[in-house]
């Protein structure tokens, strides 16, 4: 049955890249999807199972996030913005003059455990707590909820990498 004009404004073909399996994929999607609303739609393509402890993370242009999802919470966390339409966010990119690449796709990545998803950020920010303050992240990275002694662990792994990295010759 073909989309009657109305509908046809209103629908939108997206490209989405799933980072887990580097494949690029298309959605039609009515652009004034909420982004939770379009987190499920994504879910759903990839069939993934709920419940588990992951974390879903959904970017535009793979660096601006706009999304993050706790599963074990069932959390959503909009980040720079509100639950809003795909649409209101994509011209609210495009018009950001500081921006100098206009929005070309969204990427969509899941973290099995929201241990995983805090370590990347923990050596993303040099394993600096204040770091991650001055971004805004530490209250994502609290969420995960990851044990002192975890976190010990990663200082001394981080810092002992950082050191073999140093030795060896160029």
């Amino acid at each position: 049955m073909p989309l009657n004009l109305f509908e046809q404004r209103h629908k939108m073909v997206i490209q989405i890249k799933n980072i887990n399996e580097n494949k690029v994929f298309e959605l039609l999607i009515d652009s004034d999807i909420l982004i939770n609303n379009l987190h499920k739609v994504i879910r759903r393509h990839f069939a993934f199972s709920s419940g588990t402890n992951g974390v879903d993370v959904i970017r535009i242009n793979d660096s601006l996030h706009i999304l993050l999802y706790f599963e074990s919470l069932d959390k959503y966390v909009e980040m720079n913005h509100e639950n809003k339409s795909l649409r209101s966010i994509i011209e609210e990119y495009n018009c950001n003059q500081y921006r100098k690449e206009m929005f070309c796709f969204l990427s969509f990545e899941h973290f099995e455990s929201t241990e995983d998803f805090a370590e990347q950020l923990y050596f993303g920010y040099d394993c600096s707590f204040v770091e991650m303050g001055k971004d805004g992240w530490y209250e994502i990275y609290k969420l995960c909820n990851v044990p002192v002694e975890k976190e010990k662990e990663w200082k001394i792994e981080y810092f002992r990498t950082k050191v073999d990295n140093k030795q060896q010759p160029d």
